[in-house]
C-alpha cells in the first residue's frame, strides 16, 4: 500500500522532516510538499479517519429508543413549523422520522440555505430586500 501511494517510511520522513536532504526544494519545505510532510499528514488524516470508524463503530453497537411518530405527531410538527416545507424538506423530515423509529443512534447532517422557507405566505418575510 505503501508503495502503490509513494510514501516514505514513517521513520524516514520522521526524520527528513527535520533534517530535509540537501538539495530538497526551499518552496516544497516552506509549503509542507516534500515527501516526508506528505507522510506525516498522511499518517495525521489516516489515524483520524480510523479513530472516527472506531467511533461509528462503537456507536452502531450502542442500543438506544426508538420513536414512533405517528399522524398526530406530523401534524403537530407542520403546525409549528413557520414555513410551509419544500418537497425537499418533506423528503428529508420522512428520512428523519424512519431514521428516529431504530433503536440507536442517528447521524446526519441537514444542511439547507440561508433563509429557506421566508417565502412562506403564513409568516412575513423580514428581509424587505426580495
Amino acid at each position: 500500500m505503501r508503495v502503490h501511494l509513494s510514501l516514505i517510511a514513517p521513520r524516514e520522513a520522521l526524520a527528513k522532516v527535520h533534517w530535509p536532504d540537501a538539495g530538497e526544494s526551499f518552496t516544497d519545505l516552506q509549503s509542507s510538499r516534500t515527501a516526508a510532510h506528505i507522510r506525516l499528514i498522511f499518517d495525521e488524516l489516516f489515524f483520524v479517519e480510523l479513530g472516527l470508524e472506531l467511533k461509528r463503530r462503537e456507536q452502531r453497537a450502542r442500543t438506544g429508543i426508538g420513536f414512533q411518530i405517528g399522524a398526530s405527531i406530523r401534524e403537530a410538527i407542520k403546525k409549528i413549523l413557520p414555513f410551509h416545507p419544500t418537497a425537499a424538506q418533506k423528503r428529508v423530515l420522512k428520512e428523519i422520522a424512519t431514521d428516529m423509529q431504530a433503536p440507536f443512534p442517528m447521524r446526519r447532517l441537514l444542511q439547507g440555505d440561508v433563509g429557506s422557507g421566508k417565502n412562506d405566505r403564513r409568516v412575513p418575510s423580514r428581509d424587505h430586500r426580495d
